[in-house]
């Protein structure tokens, strides 16, 4: 008796089903992670009319093992540092495939860092390639620095912890418990980069041994100390640290930041202020050629420490006159190296763009008469759990 048809024509159709099932080509091409190398952060010098790309390599089996031990027992995670050099960008990054032995994977990059020579020759040839190559994310942190690169990605962090943990790659950890240099990811520096009315600035990273030692012996430790600033597209020069004890007040991103109010030249108290709002107004004067400010700031903060017997009404009114210092001090600095740093024509190129244009166009229209008034408001709104005479 023959089968029904139906079966004469399902047999033929599962034989077929079979072979394909073994032609599917499944995972082969997959890589095991072992066998990818996973570029961190990258690093860009210009010398000699040559260009050197840095590359920090760090083992994902370390990083378990550092996250996964109790702080202070983990071995040295082991970092890798590697160099290519070449006439263009392009070509030093090949020059690293030559020796790389395995492939290199740039989805975990978490920071760049330019060199000031490189910044000095431009950074839009960089720009261009980070963010069109599909790998590289935007949300890396970028940094300027005048140290070897080598060095800063060869530095690793307290309690022997994996170099991710350290500034390099998370520089808002520090920021939100000591809010003075502004940390800054690549998808902002790039929005802002081009604007013709923002001055941006790009934290300087550099290499400081003066507070930390292990076993007697001095540690190299990672720290934001100054910054390159942009406008237009253009570098136009450094801001020495300094400078940012006044901008600190003008930033919506500070949290938290000390602040040490002297009288007569002795401290009188050691306060930490938080989340400062600042209001800048300003108006045009294109006929006279300048521009006025004024700056309306409000802020509170805390005691941590009194030195001297104060009340609180006072305490608030020196802690304001000392902020107001410090902003007018920045504000002058910048001028005489013809910087912005007050943001001052972004304030007026989105109030009054064509007054912008017949001012800032062509010239530095700012002078320190330019920054006709900053009134501070400081209000002590916690005097801490010790009780004492002063500061009442």
């Amino acid at each position: 008796m023959r089968p029904p048809a139906r079966s004469r024509i399902r047999r033929p159709l599962l034989f077929l089903q079979a072979v394909l099932l073994l032609l599917l080509s499944g995972c082969w091409d997959a890589k095991e992670i072992q066998d990818v190398a996973y570029v961190s952060a990258i690093g860009v010098d210009y010398e000699d009319q040559l260009y050197r790309v840095y590359v920090q390599l760090i083992s994902f089996g370390n990083v378990a093992k550092t996250e996964g031990a109790t702080v202070g027992t983990a071995q040295k995670a082991p970092i890798w540092v590697g160099t290519g050099v070449g006439q263009s960008l392009n070509e030093a990054f090949f020059d690293l495939y030559g020796t790389s032995q395995l492939r290199l994977f740039w989805g975990h990059v978490t920071s760049l860092v330019y060199s000031e020579r490189f910044i000095r020759k431009g950074l839009n040839e960089l720009i261009d390639l980070v963010n069109r190559y599909r790998e590289i994310r935007y949300t890396k942190w970028v940094f300027g620095t005048s140290e070897p690169i080598d060095k800063l990605f060869a530095t690793s962090p307290l309690f022997n912890l994996t170099p991710l943990s350290s500034i390099l790659h998370q520089p808002g950890e520090p920021f939100r418990q000591n809010s003075v240099v502004v940390p800054l990811q690549s998808q902002r520096f790039i929005s802002l980069f081009n604007e013709p009315a923002e001055t941006v600035l790009l934290p300087r990273l550099e290499l400081h041994k003066g507070n930390w030692k292990m076993e007697q012996k001095p540690l190299g430790m990672l720290r934001m100390h100054g910054a390159f600033a942009f406008a237009g597209g253009k570098f136009v020069g450094t801001v020495q640290h300094e400078s940012f004890t006044g901008l600190r007040w003008l930033h919506p991103e500070t949290i938290r930041t000390p602040l040490h109010v002297y009288k007569n030249g002795e401290l009188v108290a050691a306060l930490v202020m938080n989340k400062p709002k600042p209001r800048l107004e300003c108006s045009a004067r294109p006929s006279e050629g300048q521009v006025k400010c004024r700056l309306r700031l409000t802020v509170h903060g805390s005691i941590n420490e009194l030195s001297a017997d104060i009340g609180l009404s006072a305490l608030e009114h020196e802690a304001a006159a000392a902020i107001e210092n410090q902003i007018r001090d920045a504000y002058q600095a910048g001028v005489k190296q013809k910087l912005d740093l007050l943001q001052i024509g972004n304030t007026l190129y989105k109030k009054q763009p064509a007054q912008w244009h017949e001012l800032f166009a062509d010239q530095f229209p700012l002078n320190e008469q330019s920054l006709e008034s900053i009134q501070v408001q400081a209000h002590i709104l916690f005097t801490g759990k010790y009780k004492n005479q002063a500061a009442r």
